[in-house]
């Protein structure tokens, strides 16, 4: 899975760490995919700005958060996930939010 699918285009490498919360039944799996997103995260140079009132390069709406030119998206890390890890993001996404 080179490309990354369309229902992750403005989630954040800490978004999918922290929100999708039924990762794989195995810890250790789901404790090295985290990790494997927060280092992604911890290399992006340009990261979407926080939440806040606009002031200090925060944002005080959702929308001022989709900015693709921000490298913590998924179209600018996809592609360095392991193909088990791509997979498992995805099935984690299915199972919370198209089984409910």
């Amino acid at each position: 899975m080179s490309h990354p699918p369309e229902w992750s285009t403005y989630w954040t490498a800490d978004e999918m760490a922290e929100c999708l919360p039924y990762f794989p039944d195995d810890r250790v799996q789901r404790g090295k995919l985290c990790a494997t997103l927060y280092d992604i995260l911890n290399r992006c140079t340009n990261k979407t700005p926080a939440g806040g009132d606009g002031s200090d390069g925060t944002v005080d709406h959702p929308d001022g958060r989709r900015d693709l030119k921000n490298d913590d998206k998924p179209g600018h890390w996809w592609h360095t996930l392991s193909d088990s890890d791509a997979t498992e993001l995805t099935a984690a996404y299915q199972r919370e939010y198209q089984t409910n």
